[in-house]
């Protein structure tokens, strides 16, 4: 039997792959998160590695027209799609979005958009289900106490640490706003203040973004700030109309206060979404992203429309893309 792996070679590499991207023309929003050199898949799967990252890159140069998100929204709008435009995204707002994926396109011309949680820019403190990991995972604990839902785990091996982590994981991304802030704060209490800086320190690519290099960033010209809401938000159905409201609100008031331009995108973190989010997004910004992984673009849903992920393999990203 052919293994999947074989099998997208076969396709990318016979010809297959350009006869398929030459059929179905229409524009694409990739999407990504961190980007760094020295990745570890466990505590840092949001960090994408570097080196396929470029190798993504050389490829979308060759074969897609990369447009800003102006640029997009225009001609989404008019209708005038070639069918070769890719925009490219990342979610939540990495400092090594400034130190290393920036320097990257630029380097080709390539616009590109970041969506930033502005609590997390302005507090540095990390995402919460970075914090999670962080925690339950690489501080060796032996026991976890989350009061918020009265649990205690234990933590007797790294298969342990490794699945409870993934069950509060679960938690945090199906609880209300106001319940996830309690949760990462137990987190953090379950190790010293020396412990929790020294876990940050040691974990540098989970750092976000500071207002100073936001700014450095919406400088550069070929760069676009849009909003991921305050606190990372997932806009389901347990969190209250309001408080989506104001998240979606108060961060886009944020960034154009700090940065003195327009913030007109917004991506759902996790990509949840309910009608209720679907409407403020259309009251408070052009587009709103989704992630979902489809190629088509429905111009009927401009408030979640679907994105790529930026697969590690690379030639699965090459076949989502010609799709």
């Amino acid at each position: 039997m052919i293994s999947p792996e074989l099998t997208k070679s076969i396709f990318v590499h016979s010809g297959a792959l350009a006869f398929r991207r030459s059929r179905n023309r229409r524009p694409r929003v990739v999407f990504w998160h961190g980007i760094d050199a020295s990745v570890d898949p466990v505590l840092c799967p949001e960090v994408f590695d570097v080196r396929v990252f470029k190798k993504q890159v050389q490829f979308l140069r060759r074969h897609y027209d990369v447009i800003s998100a102006d640029e997009f929204y225009k001609r989404l709008n008019a209708g005038s799609f070639s069918g070769r435009e890719v925009m490219l995204t990342f979610d939540d707002g990495y400092a090594n979005n400034l130190s290393v994926v920036e320097p990257i396109l630029s380097q080709y011309g390539m616009p590109f958009t970041i969506f930033i949680s502005t609590d997390n820019i302005t507090s540095g403190e990390f995402f919460p289900t970075a914090v999670n990991r962080l925690v339950t995972i690489a501080a060796g604990l032996e026991k976890l106490k989350i009061p918020t839902i009265d649990k205690v785990f234990d933590l007797p091996n790294d298969v342990e640490r490794k699945a409870v982590a993934r069950t509060i994981s679960k938690i945090m991304k199906s609880s209300p706003l106001n319940q996830v802030k309690c949760i990462t704060r137990d987190l953090i209490d379950n190790v010293s203040d020396s412990g929790w800086q020294e876990l940050k320190r040691r974990f540098p690519t989970l750092r976000p973004l500071n207002w100073n290099e936001v700014l450095q960033l919406s400088k550069k010209g070929n760069v676009t700030i849009g909003s991921h809401g305050m606190w990372h938000i997932c806009c389901h159905e347990r969190q209250q109309g309001d408080v989506v409201r104001f998240q979606l609100e108060q961060s886009r008031q944020l960034i154009e206060e700090h940065l003195q331009v327009p913030c007109d995108y917004f991506a759902y973190p996790y990509g949840n979404y309910t009608d209720h989010s679907n409407s403020c997004v259309e009251s408070f910004y052009k587009l709103g992203f989704s992630a979902e992984t489809k190629t088509r673009i429905c111009l009927e849903h401009k408030c979640i429309l679907p994105r790529i992920t930026g697969y590690i393999d690379l030639n699965l990203f090459k076949v989502l893309l010609s799709s």
